[in-house]
């Protein structure tokens, strides 16, 4: 059991290393706007909260304007990006809220994988069944 949770850390771990290469592409705001509309958007959300935080507007920084991963999650990617918004480093706002959503995904994956050892679900297919998500391309563009 702990051998295989070491490999199945190993296995998130490698994973998480392939998202901080990949998400360290197009860190250029005015690229994001053309790109990824999305992203675009979960920044512009950011700096409505920083901008409610210079300016004491409560109802900015409680309302980041969109709110379909909710609050806790854009409260999490204000907190670790702001010292990033005081030095004025616009690739590490981008970059840091893609390795957050990228941390979800991987924390996911290795629960994923620790239900699939448990004794009740192995099959002569486990390992097959283990690298599904992997193979999945929204695994990799929205973690």
């Amino acid at each position: 059991m702990i051998k295989e949770r070491k490999i199945n850390l190993s296995i998130s771990m490698f994973v998480l290393l392939l998202f901080c290469i990949y998400n360290y592409r197009n860190l250029d705001i005015g690229l994001i706007q053309y790109k990824s509309i999305d992203e675009y958007a979960f920044h512009g959300s950011l700096i409505r909260m920083y901008d409610g935080l210079t300016t004491l507007n409560i109802k900015k920084i409680l309302t980041p304007g969109f709110m379909s991963y909710g609050y806790i999650y854009f409260l999490l990617n204000f907190i670790v990006a702001l010292p990033f918004f005081i030095l004025d480093k616009i690739e590490m706002i981008i970059f840091l809220p893609r390795m957050i959503s990228a941390l979800f995904a991987v924390i996911s994956y290795f629960y994923y994988l620790e239900i699939c050892d448990l004794e009740l679900v192995k099959s002569k297919f486990n390992k097959i069944i283990k690298v599904i998500p992997l193979l999945i391309p929204a695994f990799w563009i929205n973690g």
